[in-house]
């Protein structure tokens, strides 16, 4: 993007409100001025509060994707105001239900040619808006450590409640409260190891990162690795400590009017933010050898630029939309607070 665009959006309402949807799930097909852009993004977190909303696209040329001469697919980030795409509310959800992560759909949308640009690692916005070291991080890093760190929350105040239940809470055939309770110290003591080393982990791993871009340095395979790992075992590690306080709360904690049953459900279970992270041989090898791979290896339904793009980003840059934004939506409101 250029400056102009840029203070297009951001100049006359500093605090506008802008949101994201990282996976290439449009087409931007060239056309004269610009691209016209068609697709529809799920997890669309915050858009139903958004002026503004980021999307990614496999670029096109007519009816045949683009790719760069390493193989990977041409892909392109555009920014659309709301005006220009619709909302389907399709986020009915047992956790998270507050992120109003709705579909977005835009349909043969035209968005000039400075108010994308090419997406990819080294990429550099031709802007001055952008020279901080805030800017120089991989794309993928914020939304890999953001995951982590709001599992973190989540646990953390799951302890907090425990801790306040346990004040008070005795059991049916006993007068002992649950703080006095030695079971309950064991489990406490285990939780609050798990979110402790979580929590330094990753601080750790920031750390690192930071010394890469002070030094203005590409941050290392190494590096990149160790914030991917320490996210992900944050996540793991902070659901299994929530799990041990909610157990540990006895059956008071399943009650609706007590936060400890949503803070269990919130993220869900299976965080599919991190569910594409455990069979990286497969896809990889499906990358390697092409589309007739990729059909052998048990995913028809995938092509070769999708392939390529879940190898290179991971799953992990679902995590910018999954978990970026959880503004209340109006329509999740009441299930939020329940």
């Amino acid at each position: 993007m250029v400056p102009a665009s840029i203070e297009t959006i951001f100049a006359n309402q500093p605090e506008v409100v802008t949101g994201s949807a990282f996976f290439p799930f449009g087409r931007a097909r060239r056309c004269e001025g610009g691209h016209r852009v068609t697709g529809r993004w799920q997890f669309a977190s915050g858009c139903q509060h958004c002026s503004w909303y980021f999307v990614l696209c496999q670029e096109y040329d007519g009816d045949t994707p683009l790719f760069h001469d390493h193989g990977a697919p041409r892909t392109r980030a555009c920014f659309v105001p709301i005006s220009s795409y619709s909302i389907e509310e399709t986020w009915d959800v047992s956790g998270l239900a507050g992120s109003g992560s709705h579909d977005v759909i835009l349909d043969d949308v035209f968005v000039p040619e400075d108010m994308s640009w090419p997406f990819g690692r080294h990429m550099r916005p031709d802007a001055r808006h952008f020279s901080g070291p805030l800017y120089r991080y991989p794309s993928y890093a914020t939304g890999v450590m953001r995951s982590g760190l709001h599992r973190r929350g989540i646990a953390q105040g799951a302890i907090d409640r425990a801790v306040e239940i346990a004040q008070t809470k005795t059991g049916v055939a006993t007068t002992t409260t649950l703080r006095d309770r030695p079971t309950f110290h064991i489990g406490l003591a285990e939780a609050v190891a798990l979110v402790r080393g979580s929590r330094a982990w990753l601080k750790d791993a920031l750390r690192e990162f930071g010394a890469f871009i002070a030094r203005e340095e590409d941050v290392s395979f190494e590096a990149r690795a160790n914030m991917l790992l320490a996210a992900t075992k944050a996540v793991h590690n902070c659901a299994r400590a929530t799990d041990i306080m909610f157990t540990l709360s006895g059956a008071n904690a399943n009650f609706e009017a007590q936060s400890l049953q949503r803070l269990l459900r919130e993220p869900p279970r299976r965080d599919p933010a991190f569910r594409g992270r455990h069979q990286p041989g497969r896809i990889r090898r499906a990358h390697d050898a092409g589309p007739r791979a990729a059909r052998a290896a048990g995913d028809p339904e995938l092509s070769a630029p999708r392939l390529i793009w879940i190898q290179r980003a991971g799953a992990a840059s679902s995590a910018g939309s999954c978990f970026s934004s959880h503004a209340i939506s109006a329509s999740s409101c009441r299930r939020f607070h329940a």
